[in-house]
């Protein structure tokens, strides 16, 4: 490896905290030490990654404040620091780290909401492949629809949770009062439209239905607790509105 890489991979350890010589770095200027250089790009690396954060996960932020916001995001940034270069991707796992957070107790659907708000980021940031659509089920029929088999469109996601997230969500982003945790829980189904973040809450047999239908099962299997009369609506308003991918997509 050239010097030039194993000072660059040095310089990156240094800067995420990770044991490294920084002495050896030569990176002193202006009587200004090594460590205290290294200190001020760690701290500007820190505070990129927790505005990060708060970017890709807007309803955590409001719910839980700038200030308790910044020291959890803070904590999750030292714990697990990104794998990708693209920061827009970053906090797969924020939501089992604030699960876990003794400190966050007292608001036991934060872990929800921002598994609300990383299904919208995997949807706005999904890779934009055909998706399942009219001319799609026409030809379908044609051949039979008891054995159409779909996959879900890289946007779609579906969340349960014992907790009324959509106006916990609201609530956070738009103020107001009134909400109780006692309203129930929720079935959600989020995925891109076009170019637009669609979030939607379903009843028990719609999501059971999205949710079968989204890993391969045939159309008959993951009908199988919808009313019959209920299939031709279902299909035109969740499926045919790309939340599916097209075959061989």
């Amino acid at each position: 490896m050239s010097a030039l890489a194993d000072l660059q991979r040095g310089f990156a350890a240094a800067v995420r905290g990770l044991p490294a010589a920084t002495g050896d770095l030569n990176v002193a200027e202006a009587g200004l030490a090594g460590d205290r250089r290294i200190a001020i790009y760690r701290n500007h690396h820190r505070l990129s990654l927790v505005a990060a954060l708060a970017a890709n996960f807007p309803t955590v932020a409001a719910l839980l404040g700038q200030q308790v916001f910044d020291g959890v995001a803070a904590d999750f940034v030292a714990a697990t620091p990104p794998a990708e270069p693209g920061l827009s991707a970053y906090g797969a796992g924020f939501a089992a780290f604030l699960d876990a957070e003794p400190r966050l107790r007292p608001v036991p659907y934060i872990g929800d909401a921002a598994r609300l708000d990383w299904a919208a980021n995997n949807a706005e940031r999904a890779d934009d492949i055909p998706a399942f659509g009219p001319a799609d089920l026409d030809r379908a029929s044609r051949k039979g629809l008891a054995d159409l088999r779909l996959t879900g469109h890289p946007s779609l996601s579906l969340l349960r949770s014992r907790y009324p997230l959509l106006k916990i969500r609201d609530l956070a982003r738009n103020g107001g009062t009134g909400l109780s945790l006692d309203d129930g829980g929720a079935l959600l189904m989020i995925w891109r439209r076009g170019g637009t973040v669609e979030c939607v809450e379903l009843d028990a047999a719609v999501h059971r239905f999205i949710t079968v239908l989204s890993v391969g099962e045939p159309l008959t299997v993951a009908a199988g607790d919808l009313p019959a009369d209920r299939l031709a609506g279902v299909l035109a308003q969740y499926v045919l509105t790309g939340a599916f991918a097209a075959a061989g997509a």
